[in-house]
């Protein structure tokens, strides 16, 4: 009897168990029925119209738009330095001499040498003796030719004797054989002067060719600027072609900046750059984007590598950097006024494509949008069905769907 009663209380146990459960999935079904029925809640905030900017910013070195490095062209024995770095210099100053003493002892001796050329030439072209020569011989020359012509005519014609013309034919032969030696020598003459001539242009050109090289050991500046290396030292000895010094100009500076591959086609000419720096305090200058190279370079980023862009910044303020300062780039790539834009929050992003959901009597309404300008806080999207004012969702839960009831939690 005891037995029984204990299995009757454990079947109303059993009951009263599975009561309880059935109650409380029961009541599971009617709080998710009536939360479906009140909406999904979530936050939102405003459409605004808003002035975006879009920028790229990255770090560059300052440069001078204009600079050149300065090579010896002769070789030598460095004589003295004449500038400092850091000095301003104008075109033909001097930077940098060399030693001269065996040049100096050259250009006395071939000085010498053409004195002695010109004297040369000089007396050669002063003769006129072999002229004169020639000139004497040619007219008795010319004389005893027709002096044998006619005396030929008078023998044939029995008037004179065999004699008389024999002599006359001697006559002519002996003026012949003068007037060919006389321009032969004349000839000879011609050449001696000649070769007087050549010389003496010789013994110039060594003599100016050496006053060139004396005037290149004196090694000058090529354009104004200010010196930003010396690159030798006194009593170097240093080659034809070495680099000596280099100069820049000072006040027209650019700056000189890599941008990724992902970024560099949103980079113009001529777009707006704002330049600042660390070092400067709060300066702020203005730039313009002037050089964009045409091929990418690898650079190695601690493991990895990347591929960027040159692109060059000419800084249009008068500025207190120097070259070689780092600059920093704000580089404004976009911008659009009176923009519809939302926050970053309100985008949602599916097949490719960007969305937003507004409200509209209290359900959801999913817009497809077209980014455009991508300012620091807010973002403009194109639509033609999203006005300003209009709530959007911030944050869009995941099981928000076009049509559902939400209920507006506003900006928490």
């Amino acid at each position: 009897m005891k037995r029984r009663k204990v299995v009757i209380g454990l079947i109303i146990a059993a009951v009263i168990i599975v009561f309880i459960v059935v109650a409380a999935m029961n009541g599971g079904q009617s709080d998710q029925s009536s939360a479906s029925k009140d909406g999904i809640y979530v936050k939102t905030g405003q459409v605004t119209e808003d002035n975006l900017s879009e920028t790229i910013s990255t770090k560059g070195s300052v440069v001078s738009r204009d600079s050149t490095t300065i090579y010896a062209e002769v070789s030598g024995t460095v004589d003295s330095i004449e500038v400092e770095n850091g000095a301003s210099v104008k075109k033909g100053d001097i930077l940098v001499k060399l030693h001269s003493e065996s040049l100096d002892k050259q250009i006395r001796d071939a000085k010498l040498q053409l004195e002695i050329a010109e004297l040369n030439y000089q007396s050669s072209t002063n003769s006129n003796s072999s002229n004169s020569q020639v000139k004497s011989a040619k007219a008795s020359y010319d004389t005893a030719k027709e002096n044998l012509n006619d005396q030929k005519v008078l023998f044939e014609a029995g008037a004179i004797s065999e004699k008389e013309y024999e002599t006359a034919q001697q006559s002519y032969d002996s003026a012949y054989r003068a007037y060919i030696d006389a321009q032969h020598a004349t000839s000879s003459s011609a050449n001696a002067v000649k070769v007087s001539e050549l010389d003496f242009e010789r013994s110039k050109n060594a003599y100016d060719d050496l006053l060139e090289s004396k005037e290149k050991t004196v090694i000058r500046a090529t354009m104004d600027g200010t010196v930003t290396g010396i690159d030798v030292h006194e009593l170097d000895m240093i080659n034809a072609g070495t680099a000596v010094a280099t100069v820049e100009t000072a006040s027209d500076l650019q700056v000189e900046a890599y941008i990724g591959e992902y970024d560099i086609n949103k980079i113009k000419m001529g777009q707006d750059v704002l330049v600042t720096s660390d070092s400067i305090d709060d300066a702020e200058y203005q730039g313009k984007v002037s050089f964009i190279d045409s091929k990418a370079m690898v650079q190695s980023v601690g493991q990895s590598s990347e591929r960027s862009i040159l692109v060059k910044v000419d800084i249009l303020d008068s500025t207190v950097f120097k070259p070689n300062f780092t600059a920093d780039l704000e580089i404004t790539v976009a911008q659009s006024a009176q923009a519809t834009a939302v926050s970053y929050d309100a985008l949602a992003y599916e097949n490719d494509s960007y969305f937003v959901y507004t409200i509209k009597d209290g359900k959801a309404q999913k817009h497809n949008v077209t980014l455009g300008v991508e300012g620091d806080i807010n973002v403009e999207i194109i639509s033609s069905d999203i006005q300003v004012g209009d709530q959007v969702v911030i944050d869009p839960p995941t099981e928000l769907e076009d049509g559902s009831n939400v209920n507006d939690l506003g900006g928490q």
